[in-house]
């Protein structure tokens, strides 16, 4: 085999290993995305079940409403 023609195999392996580890990246950043996505509608739809926390109340506060 020829110089040029091991060269140009090699080359040819190199373009092939970018493109992998280009898309490789691309589908992990996805995968990311998607799992704080999930993350985040989890959280929303277990508060609702939650029981809200209470505020203590002060008599004394002007913002304490009367009945």
């Amino acid at each position: 085999m020829e110089q040029n023609e091991f060269d140009e195999k090699i080359k040819y392996a190199q373009s092939i290993i970018t493109i992998l580890q280009t898309r490789l990246n691309e589908s992990v950043a996805q995968n990311v995305q998607l799992e704080a996505t999930v993350t985040i509608m989890k959280e929303k739809y277990e508060k609702p079940n939650e029981k809200p926390k209470q505020e203590p109340i002060d008599g004394d506060s002007n913002q304490t409403e009367e009945e």
